[in-house]
């Protein structure tokens, strides 16, 4: 909406008679499905890692101007139980107590980073395609691991790949299959923890 166009790669001449106007859609669509997959991923992430912690309550270790990025009007269904939905909901309610100091705001507050910087960006009138591209740059930062080699430059490899890509769709692909492999690694270790023997320290 709002007017802004969306660089396809396609014949420029191609817009002539809304050629370009369904190209255009197509990328949109494109973006706005890997926008939706990552965050479906992320949202499974946190599952695994709360139930590896043992928490019985969802526990969202993210800063909140991240999960500000979640869209509010996705162009498709969250999977059920979808742990954002909820944590946007209580940083709402928590930033709207933050003047009133009534009992229990503190303990909700407390449970997120920065909540007091908390904004829906789909509140601020953001295009959906720079909100999933800000994503698209965002999220390699919270999904940094270990294993990761570090460049000459002090970038890591991850992150340059991640750079060089131009397109949006792209990059929020590749932090999908970065998330997704980093979910392989901790659902090992949920199904190591249930193997071990009950008296096993």
């Amino acid at each position: 909406g709002g007017g802004e166009t969306v660089a396809t790669g396609g014949d420029v001449g191609a817009g002539v008679e809304g050629g370009g106007v369904q190209e255009e859609r197509g990328a949109t669509e494109e973006v706005l499905e890997a926008e939706h997959k990552l965050w479906s991923t992320i949202d499974t992430g946190l599952r695994l890692l709360n139930e590896h912690e043992g928490n019985t309550q969802q526990r969202i270790p993210m800063p909140s101007q991240f999960i500000g990025l979640v869209p509010q009007s996705p162009h498709k269904p969250w999977p059920p139980g979808f742990v954002f939905t909820n944590a946007v909901r209580r940083l709402i309610e928590a930033k709207a107590k933050i003047s009133t100091y009534d009992e229990g705001w503190q303990n909700v507050a407390n449970s997120f980073s920065l909540y007091e910087y908390f904004v829906i960006v789909d509140d601020l009138g953001f295009d959906p395609l720079l909100r999933a591209e800000r994503l698209s740059y965002v999220a390699s930062t919270l999904y940094v691991s270990h294993e990761d080699e570090i460049g000459p430059d002090g970038v890591t490899t991850f992150r340059q790949e991640l750079l060089a890509l131009s397109s949006t769709a792209a990059r929020l692909a590749l932090v999908t299959e970065r998330v997704g492999y980093l979910n392989g690694q901790l659902r090992e270790l949920i199904e190591a923890k249930a193997a071990k023997p009950k008296d096993a320290s």
